[in-house]
């Protein structure tokens, strides 16, 4: 399983959306290794592309609906909203602890425990309320 994280100063960028660098892990081995970093198109349609040939995971902060859609059509699992170090957050993934409350972004669902501050859209990260 290949998952990719987009960085920004070592940590996930805060919107993936303008991200601008990727670094994808291979975890198939159980322990996650860092396969490579490249650069993300700024079109969506570049974006998608890169992540389609490059991920079957993508964890990142937060990301526009539209985008996360195209990425799910496309088999590629989602789990946004989630902030920290690379390295830190690829190694939560394979232990099965990405969606405990020290990986949140703020106003999300598992900080707050009242939703996402999504102004009523409700919280797309699959752990609050939708």
């Amino acid at each position: 399983m290949r998952v990719a994280i987009p960085v920004w100063n070592g940590i996930i960028s805060p919107v993936f959306d303008t991200a601008q660098f990727l670094t994808v892990y291979n975890c198939t081995s159980g322990m996650p290794d860092a396969v490579h970093s490249c650069a993300i198109p700024p079109d969506p349609a570049g974006k998608l592309d890169c992540l389609v040939q490059n991920a079957d995971v993508l964890i990142c902060g937060a990301i526009s609906n539209g985008l996360e859609n195209e990425l799910r059509e496309r088999n590629i699992q989602v789990h946004p909203w989630v902030m920290g170090r690379g390295e830190d957050i690829v190694s939560a993934y394979v232990n099965g602890r990405i969606g405990e409350y020290e990986y949140s972004m703020p106003g999300c669902a598992q900080r707050r425990r009242r939703g996402c501050g999504m102004h009523g859209r409700g919280c797309r990260n699959g752990r609050g309320n939708r």
